[in-house]
């Protein structure tokens, strides 16, 4: 583990509280990683982001604004010095066997899913992207760039009205080899049921309070199905991606 000092190269809202920082980059990382950012010299703990996406040295983290921490990131000007930890945690898996992917988030839950769809578009893997919104969408573009993107809002006001499980519910699962997921936890727990009931596999990501980052602390254990039943994981270490189907949710 090492801590790192960046640089901050672009910070921008993007959407009322939802922003995209910037920082400058030169390691390798997976998609479904994640950071530890000390967010202000008054702020006791590190704070935990998913790496948005990752390109030309730099390292894009995509957030919500909702207390002490973020308001700190959102301060954050151009050339600011920002002190890093990462990357941390499993990263998704590709099964070698994989043609076609289905991804679906759900809000700011969007953010890992960019970076893998990245990856999975090297590949030559044909994707399709399922992304759910409250009201007004945000990063859709980015998403189109790589794959044919369908939209739900819950308001009506863009794509279709409803969640993105409804959407989901549309789609033939059996078209695709494997899914991929990050949301609200009602969102990921329809997830596991409709791909269980078609035998898909899918990976989730999964967003726990942490304290450390490194499973030190055990602050973000989830209960994991394993050969002995249940037993509890780390969602820093042994995650933040698991098989949806061992997930107690």
């Amino acid at each position: 583990m090492l801590q790192l000092t960046k640089r901050v190269i672009e910070n921008t809202e993007i959407q009322q509280d939802i922003c995209l920082i910037s920082i400058s980059w030169d390691k390798d990382a997976k998609p479904g990683q994640f950071v530890m950012v000390k967010c202000g010299d008054d702020t006791l703990l590190r704070r935990p982001f998913s790496i948005h996406s990752i390109s030309d040295g730099e390292l894009k983290i995509l957030y919500q604004v909702k207390g002490k921490g973020t308001k700190f990131m959102q301060g954050l000007k151009k050339g600011s010095s920002i002190s890093i930890i990462g990357p941390l945690g499993n990263g998704f898996t590709i099964p070698r066997d994989t043609s076609k992917a289905l991804i679906v988030g759900g809000g700011v839950g969007i953010a890992p899913l960019l970076f893998l769809l990245e990856k999975l578009n090297h590949r030559g893997i044909h994707t399709l992207s399922l992304l759910g919104f409250k009201e007004k969408p945000f990063r859709v573009e980015a998403f189109e760039k790589f794959s044919k993107t369908l939209i739900s809002t819950e308001s009506g006001t863009y794509g279709e009205k409803g969640t993105v499980i409804e959407i989901l519910r549309e789609i033939n699962l059996k078209g695709f080899d494997i899914v991929y997921g990050c949301g609200p936890k009602p969102m990921l727990r329809s997830l596991r049921e409709l791909t269980d009931k078609e035998g898909i596999k899918c990976q989730i990501s999964l967003e726990e309070r942490m304290g450390c980052g490194i499973g030190a602390c055990l602050s973000c254990v989830c209960m994991i199905r394993d050969k002995n039943g249940w037993s509890y994981k780390r969602v820093c270490k042994e995650g933040p991606i698991f098989w949806a189907k061992d997930v107690m949710i």
